[in-house]
């Protein structure tokens, strides 16, 4: 009865869309939803609600939920429902109590990456927030870098509450066995220690294989781990891998990394590089962005047989009691280095690398109970409802909230003049201006890959996160964030290109000959504008040139061509264009779409016009008829960067 009630007034048989999927304006293409189609026609065979997980459900699972079924399944697997009925709706409670607590990173539960950089900002602050008020009513919880990411993914699809009450079930069960999280450095580091295990006994010449080239597999598993969902997974993969976890728990990450290495064994045997090795992994990982291969990916994870308390458990409790074979993977120094506040910043500044894989300093949990209280709002005087000084409003997290272009991470960009020219100067580029940083690791911070352990295994994070996520070289418009969104909609070839800027306003005057004499690579590109009403944009197919169109004034291009609201970051494009106005170029003006253009650059780039389109399906981005005034104009080539080596010793 008390179930039936709950269901009614969560609306838990709907399939509508309750978390901030449609907010962040995400979408999956043609192939995605229609691989959705059939997993609802795999899902119809089970009642519309049931209060357990059952094995055939579990089956079906592992090749994904249902798009609009995850909030039901995920809320069911968890034990958030059973969470649900005992406690009720108690976030109200959590909020007020957090309110009390001044911020810090340890709010962060010591991710290694900061996830917040590559989300789009309708998610990142709330986010941010609601990982603050979970941290305050589990103080105990000292470093468990699965759950910013996991919060990030349930609250795509859950309101508020009920992502609560999700996740906080989720890490009560992980008190228990780990099955979900483990929740304290040790355990994070015995669950290292269990996977470098694991590879010795399923693929030991692997194994011997990566020692020789001075590669550690537990420190590979240490590194996968934290991030095997976001940001390096396109999000279509990263909910089908989720899906599996949410029912199965962490075994699942062990299942799909040992299963990366044995589907590549010959191409990791054949590696002569700590490099090589590290890139043949990652490979394997973008592969993934193919349906096709994801299904094999996953048929074959799931052949794996793994025991979790044989495998796994007893290993981590063995490491942990022992404590010598943690201390081999990483030294304990590296968990108890100071740490300023958390501050949202990009990865590529040279403060952002250190923290990006630097864990934080560990609460000190004998001080605080880490059991969950789903009654302490008793516990607080009723006067209590202003925010004290050090805390925040949280409030943000119910009501709707809009942001500013500049607000969505704030990017380090004090160069002096001196490091622009020189920057500029050594560029392998023409025509590139590195005017912010980049990702790739700092050459100082590469030097001291001999100094310790702790060093050499944040150079090889790095390095898999410079293989996966592209570096933006160069300009201001274009954010990690914003670009995180974009790469959503390139074909799958193109989304491990970085982007160099070749042609800015600011830099290169407004004049149409400098920018179409930028364009000299037969290369995707994408252009960038700043009106006073935002920033708007487009992926061009080809060079934006004259001498590509077909005769004065006539369209090219290609359908990946697409159009992009930077402030609300929605894209436009359609599956089956209208029409093959993709874009056009000539001597005195850029278009992009049409009949009525959707971006046109005209008066020598002082103007941007702009039309509800028909070739992209896009709305007007200027008010008015004759065009916005143009602040700054950039553009950037889709290439292929080397980047920074992953160290050769100490690993």
């Amino acid at each position: 009865m008390v179930y039936q009630q709950i269901i009614r007034q969560w609306d838990l048989m709907s399939e509508n869309m309750f978390g901030l999927f449609e907010e962040a304006r995400l979408s999956f293409g043609p192939e995605w939803e229609k691989l959705d189609n059939e997993r609802t026609k795999a899902f119809k065979q089970f009642p519309h609600f049931d209060f357990k997980i059952s094995g055939s459900i579990k089956q079906h699972a592992r090749d994904g939920i249902p798009h609009r079924q995850r909030r039901r399944w995920w809320l069911i697997a968890s034990g958030g429902l059973k969470l649900l009925t005992q406690v009720g709706d108690v976030w109200k409670s959590a909020k007020k109590a957090s309110n009390q607590v001044k911020f810090t990173s340890n709010s962060n539960f010591g991710g290694a990456v900061d996830i917040l950089t590559f989300l789009p900002p309708a998610i990142s602050r709330k986010l941010h927030q609601f990982l603050h008020v979970l941290y305050t009513q589990n103080r105990g919880v000292d470093f468990s870098p699965l759950i910013p990411t996991v919060s990030a993914l349930l609250l795509l699809y859950m309101e508020v509450p009920l992502a609560y009450l999700t996740i906080q079930s989720m890490i009560n069960k992980s008190r228990q066995d780990s099955w979900y999280f483990t929740l304290t450095r040790e355990q994070f580091l015995a669950s290292a220690q269990a996977f470098g295990e694991l590879c010795e006994k399923r693929c030991q010449s692997i194994m011997r294989h990566a020692e020789s080239l001075n590669l550690s597999m537990a420190q590979i598993g240490l590194s996968l781990f934290p991030v095997f969902f976001l940001p390096f997974m396109p999000l279509p993969v990263a909910l089908t891998l989720f899906d599996s976890f949410m029912i199965e728990g962490r075994k699942v990450l062990f299942r799909f990394c040992l299963n990366l290495l044995i589907q590549e064994k010959k191409n990791l045997l054949n590696s002569t590089s700590a490099q090589g090795f590290l890139t043949v992994i990652i490979n394997a990982m973008e592969r993934l962005h193919d349906i096709t291969a994801l299904k094999s990916f996953l048929k074959n994870s799931f052949k794996i047989f793994l025991s979790r308390s044989r495998h796994i458990n007893q290993v981590e409790a063995h490491a942990i009691a022992s404590r010598s074979g943690i201390l081999n993977i990483i030294p304990e120094s590296s968990f108890t280095a100071p740490q300023s506040p958390s501050r949202r910043m990009s990865v590529g500044s040279p403060q952002s690398l250190n923290r990006a894989f630097s864990p934080i300093s560990p609460f000190d949990s004998t001080q605080h109970d880490s059991h969950f209280d789903p009654h302490f709002d008793s516990q607080f005087d009723s006067s209590m409802n202003g925010t004290l000084n050090g805390g925040f409003d949280s409030s943000i997290l119910d009501a709707p909230q809009t942001f500013g272009y500049e607000s969505m991470i704030p990017l380090n960009r004090s160069f002096s003049g001196e490091l622009v020219s020189s920057a500029i100067e050594s560029s392998p580029f023409p025509g590139s201006f590195p005017a912010r940083p980049t990702r790739p690791l700092n050459a100082d911070l590469f030097h001291l890959s001999s100094t310790s352990n702790n060093d050499s295994l944040a150079l090889m994070q790095q390095h898999i996160i410079n293989r996966v996520l592209p570096e933006i070289v160069g300009g201001r418009l274009l954010t990690d964030a914003l670009y995180y969104t974009l790469r959503q909609h390139l074909p799958t070839v193109l989304t491990r290109y970085s982007l160099n800027l070749v042609y800015a306003t600011s830099i290169n005057g407004n004049s149409f000959n400098e920018l179409f004499n930028a364009c000299k690579d037969e290369t995707p590109y994408i252009l960038v504008i700043q009106t006073a009403r935002g920033v708007f944009g487009a992926l061009l197919s080809d060079p934006p040139r004259p001498d590509k169109s077909p005769g004065d004034g006539k369209f090219y291009g290609k359908p990946v061509c697409f159009v992009f609201n930077g402030q609300t970051q929605e894209v436009y494009m359609k599956p089956h264009p209208p029409n093959q106005l993709f874009m056009c170029a000539d001597d005195h003006a850029l278009i992009v779409g049409g009949p009525e253009p959707a971006i046109a650059l005209r008066q020598g780039m002082k103007t941007m016009e702009s039309h509800a389109c028909e070739t992209y399906g896009s709305p007007a981005f200027a008010e008015e008829p004759g065009g916005d005034q143009v602040i700054e104009v950039e553009l950037y080539t889709l290439v292929t960067i080397s980047i920074s080596a992953p160290p050769t010793g100490g690993v």
